[in-house]
């Protein structure tokens, strides 16, 4: 057991999901502190809260506070390295998966137009700057 969770393996990673520090439930993976210093929770083939999802969780209230620009480049800087791991990994909030219990998981302030327009414009330009990058490191002159 970890963290008081069975050790259920997660299976295929499905979503990558966002929380705030007050979402009860807890098992997460990843947990991104106020300065933006990230630390490993549990494996990523070890179930967390919810099946075929990797939890983040922010350790701010977004309800009441706006992202800190270190907790965003942290954050931003984990998803990049998801993604390439998981390129079909749908990336959502917290709110987007409950089903009959409400929650603004990870906030209201979370700024989730930002994090859309990094998924649909910005991450595709860095991704393939990287895959390039790593091409011309192993084939170039």
């Amino acid at each position: 057991m970890i963290d008081g969770t069975q050790t259920e393996s997660i299976g295929s990673v499905d979503f990558i999901l966002i929380h705030h520090k007050n979402c009860p439930h807890g098992a997460f993976h990843f947990l991104i502190d106020a300065q933006g210093v990230l630390t490993v929770l549990r494996d990523e083939t070890v179930r967390g809260q919810h099946k075929r999802a990797l939890g983040i969780v922010l350790a701010n209230d977004y309800d009441t506070n706006s992202i800190e620009p270190k907790v965003w480049t942290a954050l931003i800087d984990l998803l990049f390295n998801l993604k390439l791991k998981y390129a079909h990994a749908l990336i959502g909030l917290h709110r987007q998966v409950r089903a009959k219990r409400k929650t603004s998981c990870p906030g209201i302030n979370f700024p989730s137009q930002r994090l859309k327009h990094w998924i649909e414009h910005d991450f595709p330009r860095q991704r393939d700057a990287h895959i390039a990058q790593e091409i011309e490191s192993q084939y170039g002159p």
